[in-house]
């Protein structure tokens, strides 16, 4: 009876009070879609940081995979993707059910999550950071106020006119100190209680879809709707507040929302534990639903299999942020990899590739390739950095930074994967190449590496770690990954594409000759025009 009634109730409020559009999906910060995971530990060893997560432009990815989703879908999936998870490997998880009821749940989901989009306020920051609104408790007490406005009357219409004005005019005092103290504290918590009953009305919703027809991914939140439902029936607005004139009135008549808000917000307090459960039940859900349509959409998926720490198998994978991403393969077996290619072959989108399919098989158990077998290890990168003026920090003195970041990673026990894109470029040839060496070798000793550089002669350097491959175009035209290094590079080439004059190009070609057999220390070096 009580879940009929919640029913009626939901689709009367519909009818008679037209929805708003859902938010932009930029509505929400980058740090409100990390509450949930700032609510774990920071120091977590298996959890990415913030530079990899730049460097392999996770946040597109996220932005691609939750697009048209709640913040608490959003707010799952980061976690997941920084964090990782524990499940079964090879195979496609329960939760995900048949594919021909792939459309009918999502069919069955979308007006439950449509009104969570609705919602202008993400929940962790009052759930699991303190950031409860604290309301007086006195303010209870206010209840015995409007007993001076009722007396006034009573006394005016009584013919004591200024002892009625007087008491009426004592009780505007009072009314107009509470609001000017205490107004914009109430309108915070009842932003804040209002995202908490959207949340639970949403898990009623989807609650009861499966026993229309039931479905795996919701079976969970089915099982938690009977709490949801509790705690609905105590937060929920009552009949005056559900319509804002009426309750500016009774506000204005008896301070009304002042009086119950310290005994509801003790109730929600007390109910912290059930709803952070509710919250986590909730963002996974919607979060699972996010990525059953992401593999509705996205067919060449693979199901990846666990592999040893220093092995990999990745068999036509693709960047997922590409629409036209060309497959390439790449299979490891206790080595790690040094990699070269043509300027614009692709060699930084192939390292993000690897990096996104890697996040995405730790995360959730599927690639974006025909075959995988993937480590559970956390990846850190080191591919993009800047010089900062506002810091007063060089580009050498960044990557020095990062390089430093990645040897401790590399002296932990746990393991990790290594992907790095020409490292050192902010110094002068000989030094970088002595200090990509130098450190290349220490990452190679403690895990897999996968290095991207146009410093070819780091190949032979480091051979006794990393086994050299390149990418090149193959007549066909697909890009294939081959044994080998870079033979014949094309910077000097790409000169004339940018209208680079052919005699600095013909003086360039002469510079190159010569350097290209002296590298450490000039002896007859040509004359510059």
């Amino acid at each position: 009876m009580l879940q009929r009634a919640l029913a009626w109730r939901d689709r009367a409020r519909r009818a008679w009070s037209p929805e708003p559009p859902p938010l932009p999906d930029d509505w929400f910060t980058d740090a409100e879609v990390a509450g949930y995971d700032d609510a774990f530990p920071a120091d977590d060893p298996q959890r990415i940081d913030d530079a990899t997560w730049r460097d392999l432009e996770a946040g597109a990815l996220l932005r691609r995979i939750a697009a048209s989703a709640s913040i608490h879908a959003r707010q799952y999936l980061f976690m997941r993707l920084r964090r990782g998870a524990t499940f079964e490997r090879g195979a496609p998880p329960a939760w995900l059910g048949e594919e021909l009821d792939t459309d009918v749940v999502l069919a069955q989901a979308e007006r439950a999550r449509l009104a969570l989009r609705r919602e202008d306020m993400e929940p962790t920051g009052l759930l699991f950071h303190d950031r409860l609104v604290v309301v007086p408790a006195w303010l209870r007490h206010l209840r015995w106020a409007k007993a001076l406005w009722i007396a006034g009357l009573a006394l005016a219409l009584a013919g004591s006119l200024g002892l009625g004005a007087s008491l009426a005019f004592a009780y505007l005092v009072v009314w107009a100190s509470v609001e000017v103290h205490f107004h914009a504290r109430l309108q915070r918590w009842k932003r804040q209680r209002r995202v908490v009953l959207a949340m639970l009305r949403a898990i009623v919703d989807l609650g009861a879809a499966p026993r229309r027809r039931p479905h795996p991914v919701l079976a969970d939140i089915a099982a938690a709707s009977a709490d949801a439902r509790r705690l609905l029936v105590a937060l929920d607005l009552d009949a005056m507040e559900r319509k804002a004139m009426s309750a500016d009135y009774l506000n204005l008549l008896t301070l009304h929302e002042y009086v119950v808000a310290p005994a509801r917000q003790a109730r929600l307090d007390a109910d912290l534990p059930a709803l952070r459960t509710l919250y986590a039940t909730l963002a996974e859900c919607d979060g699972r639903l996010c990525l059953i349509d992401w593999l509705r959409r996205h067919r060449q998926t693979c199901w990846a299999e666990p592999s040893d720490a220093r092995a990999l198998r990745l068999v036509d994978v693709r960047n997922p942020l590409l629409a036209d991403a060309q497959p390439l393969s790449l299979e490891l077996h206790g080595e790690s990899v040094f990699l070269s290619g043509e300027n614009g072959v692709g060699k930084s989108t192939f390292l993000r590739a690897i990096g996104l399919n890697l996040l995405l098989a730790r995360a959730f158990g599927f690639c974006h390739a025909t075959r995988a077998a993937v480590p559970s290890l956390p990846v850190w990168s080191s591919m993009v950095h800047d010089d900062s003026i506002e810091i007063g920090d060089s580009l050498y003195m960044a990557e020095m930074r990062r390089a430093q970041a990645l040897l401790t990673v590399a002296a932990r026990p746990a393991g990790a994967v290594f992907l790095v894109d020409e490292i050192f470029r902010g110094t002068n040839h000989a030094e970088s190449v002595a200090g990509a060496t130098a450190v290349l070798n220490r990452l190679a000793s403690a895990g897999l590496v996968i290095v991207s550089s146009h410093h070819v002669v780091l190949a032979p350097l480091l051979r006794a770690r990393l086994a050299p491959r390149r990418i090149v175009r193959a007549p066909a035209g697909q890009l294939v990954i081959e044994p080998g290094v870079l033979r014949e590079p094309n910077g000097l080439a790409m000169m004339q594409r940018y209208g680079i004059a052919d005699t600095v190009r013909d003086e360039a070609r002469r510079v190159h000759d010569w350097f290209a057999g002296h590298v450490a220390r000039p002896v007859t070096f040509p004359p510059l025009s």
